[in-house]
């Protein structure tokens, strides 16, 4: 049954070290355009999108945050109430493979206990199209992916690669999920909007 006349509300965080792309990433999925000018995230952006997925309507609040220590250490705030996550690490640098624990491991530290198992993540392994320069492997990819019980996804901010397939299935496991947990859908005004503003804070 079509859910066209309803509307979900996600709200999905996006982890990762700085300059891994995060930003570039969610310009590219909002907006399908690529932009590099983007100055490093203070605090936390927020960007909306509407899609539908598997015929049903999602508002997807996408929460950007920077991908500091020192917002690491107040970062859990704004991770409350997250209901999907995409890591995000960077192909030309190994180092941020090896940091996507510590920040799977901030978040689910908000996740209530009977949520964590069932936790919709993806990993976004980003710069795909930096062939010469990176420094992990497919296979390395795969083994992360393995570790956290996860997809991954190699995505180019820039040529878009992957890029809304993998939003579409971390937000096709927060449906999953809200069938797994039977939360009701509640009627909402239909909307034929693609994308919302930005508004920004910064900690």
């Amino acid at each position: 049954m079509s859910n066209h006349n309803t509307t979900r509300s996600c709200k999905l965080t996006i982890l990762g070290d700085s300059s891994v792309g995060k930003t570039t990433l969610i310009h590219s999925f909002v907006n399908d355009e690529f932009r590099a000018d983007f100055k490093a995230t203070l605090g936390t952006d927020l960007s909306n999108k509407y899609i539908t997925v598997d015929d049903q309507q999602i508002q997807t609040m996408i929460w950007d945050t920077a991908g500091t220590e020192r917002f690491q250490s107040v970062g859990q705030q704004f991770y409350r109430g997250s209901e999907a996550c995409i890591l995000v690490a960077d192909l030309t640098n190994i180092e941020t493979f090896k940091h996507l624990e510590k920040w799977r491991d901030a978040l689910i530290s908000v996740v209530p206990d009977e949520d964590i198992a069932h936790f919709p993540f993806v990993i976004f392994a980003n710069k795909a199209d930096l062939v010469e320069s990176r420094e992990v492997s497919p296979e390395q990819v795969k083994s992360f992916g393995q570790k956290f019980g996860c997809e991954t996804f190699e995505v180019s901010a820039k040529n878009g690669q992957n890029v809304e397939l993998g939003f579409i299935t971390v937000l096709r496991k927060y449906l999953e999920n809200l069938r797994v947990i039977s939360i009701p859908i509640y009627n909402s005004p239909s909307v034929d909007i693609n994308s919302g503003q930005k508004n920004n804070s910064c900690c």
